[in-house]
């Protein structure tokens, strides 16, 4: 840097266009200075390594004595107005010098008209204005095709849904009174009724009148329960209070979850009593083992179904029993197939037995036909001398429908050929929160864009329901209570308690009886026939979001 032949050295002179050459309190001088913009030599004529002196020479023409004078500039020609009646320059005025130097000015060659212009012109343009002669014609448009509409869908009206939806009639079904003789037995009627107590515990501490009010309005001879939520530990107690409330129901048995804790669960109480249950308090227990290593997972696989335990009775009951040996656990079978290759019991001897209608035993699960399905504690079967009865807790699909596929592509197959095995031997009876809304009379609000994306009421889930009553059994299922009342519009077993809705009627009927066709005609049934479906749903108000059901048939 401190020699003048430095590359950079004029450039360390001149400080950056940004930076302020003096303080700007300071007023500018026009004299010229070292790096001052006005004083540097054109860029063309510097040459890398000039002093500095030659960098402030002054090049002003009146400084340097053979500089010819500059030539005059030509004054500008004044700007006219347009044809269109706008000025050409930005203010609209004229360049008062221009004229003045130049007295004959040459005019500019006016603007020609734009051809949106001309065309507007030629038409007649707007009020005010001629039309132009010289002005070309517009082409003329091609006519727009028009594309031919798509026919609309006619609009689905909406459906407006009452605050409080009504109920049609569905009177009970009663039997005419029939005296018996040498040739006509006594017909006898037994009544099961299933209730989703929505937490046993719970209701015993808060509502415990509430099943005494169903021994007192039905006098069933079968209580339900489904969703007792019970664990292990609980049992005992639960019983000891059951026992005390309901005294004529000796025989208590529950399915528990064990896949988790407080959830689903099923439980039966009867009055019949099971051969050979003790007597001894030692006998209380009445839930059924599970062996060790068995502990399953959510879905229910487990290696073999356990030996049901029958219940204890107390000594006036079991005054009443003669002593017998412990009922055999069913026999080991294969999974049935629709056709199924065992034959059903002879009528004659179902019929004679059907007098009796002894308990003979209670398993869980869908037994040999179908491994696992314990460990959530879903299905109680009930063999009677003349008829099965399974009571059930259909798996709920879920806020997301996240169990759906293990609804219809396992449990559900499953449960269809388990009750095809049972009525190729007796006739089945089955029962309880089913978890599906299968007409459209069962759903208060079926046309809401929601319904098809809920638990129990998707399309996926009605069907598969329509095709376990059409093939479950050798000639299928039928629902009781539609068997009795088709049409009946606003019965319900189910209010949304989050939304409120039990007091406006707005509900679902997801819970029922359903039994082999032949129940219900005089063919075929061993003397076992349905007589009564039916919905207690004004019995246990404020009790749980679901009101029992039943069903009735005579023996």
């Amino acid at each position: 840097p401190s020699s003048p032949s430095h590359p950079h050295f004029p450039l360390l002179l001149s400080p950056p266009l940004s930076f302020p050459l003096h303080p700007p309190w300071l007023p500018i001088s026009r004299s010229p200075r070292i790096g001052d913009r006005t004083s540097r030599m054109p860029p063309k004529t510097r040459t890398r390594g000039q002093a500095l002196t030659s960098a402030v020479t002054p090049t002003a023409p009146e400084l340097v004595p053979d500089a010819a004078p500059a030539p005059a500039k030509k004054p500008r020609a004044k700007k006219v107005a347009g044809s269109d009646g706008e000025a050409n320059n930005q203010d609209g005025t004229a360049d008062a010098d221009a004229a003045a130097a130049d007295p004959n000015p040459t005019l500019a060659p006016a603007k020609q008209p734009k051809a949106k212009v001309a065309r507007k012109r030629a038409a007649g343009g707007p009020a005010g204005a001629e039309a132009d002669p010289d002005a070309a014609a517009a082409p003329a448009k091609k006519p727009k095709t028009e594309k031919p509409k798509k026919a609309e869908k006619p609009k689905a009206e909406k459906v407006v849904i009452p605050d409080h939806i009504p109920q049609t009639p569905a009177p009970r079904q009663t039997q005419p009174a029939q005296a018996p003789s040498d040739d006509v037995p006594a017909v006898t009627t037994f009544t099961a009724v299933a209730w989703n107590v929505a937490g046993l515990r719970a209701l015993l501490e808060k509502n415990p009148a509430m099943l005494q009010k169903i021994v007192a309005a039905e006098a069933p001879d079968v209580i339900c329960m489904q969703e007792h939520k019970l664990q292990d530990v609980h049992v005992a107690d639960v019983a000891a209070k059951l026992r005390i409330l309901l005294p004529d129901y000796p025989t208590i048995h529950f399915a528990v979850s064990t896949a988790k804790k407080g959830y689903s669960g099923v439980a039966v109480l009867a009055r019949a009593a099971l051969p050979g249950a003790g007597s001894s308090p030692a006998d209380d227990h009445t839930k059924t083992e599970k062996s060790k290593g068995q502990q399953g997972t959510l879905l229910g696989f487990v290696s073999r179904p356990p030996p049901a335990v029958p219940a204890a009775v107390p000594a006036t009951a079991a005054a009443a029993v003669p002593a017998a040996p412990a009922a055999a656990p069913p026999q080991a079978a294969a999974v049935v197939p629709a056709a199924a290759t065992v034959a059903p019991a002879p009528a004659a001897a179902v019929s004679a037995a059907a007098a009796t209608n002894e308990l003979l035993r209670i398993t869980e699960g869908f037994g040999e036909c179908a491994p696992g399905y314990l460990d959530e504690g879903r299905v109680i079967t009930m063999e009677y001398t003349a008829f099965f009865l399974v009571l059930t807790y259909v798996p709920n699909s879920g806020q997301k429908l996240e169990r759906l596929a293990y609804r219809l592509e396992q449990w559900d197959p499953a449960f269809r050929a388990y009750l095809t095995r049972l009525d190729a031997q007796k006739p089945v009876v089955i029962g309880g929160d089913l978890n599906v809304g299968h007409l459209d009379h069962d759903i208060y609000n079926v046309h809401a864009a929601h319904i098809k994306k809920s638990a129990g009421l998707t399309p996926q889930e009605r069907a598969s329901w329509s095709e376990t009553l059409a093939t479950a059994g050798q000639g299928g299922l039928v629902d009781t209570f539609r068997h009795f009342h088709p049409e009946a519009g606003g019965w319900f077993s189910y209010w949304s308690g989050r939304a409120g809705n039990r007091p406006f009627n707005k509900g679902l009927r997801i819970d029922g009886f359903a039994a082999s066709k032949r129940m219900l005609t005089d063919v075929g049934s061993g003397g076992v026939k349905v007589v009564d479906g039916f919905i207690l749903d004004q019995l246990t108000v404020g009790a749980s979001d679901h009101a029992p059901i039943g069903v009735t048939f005579t023996l």
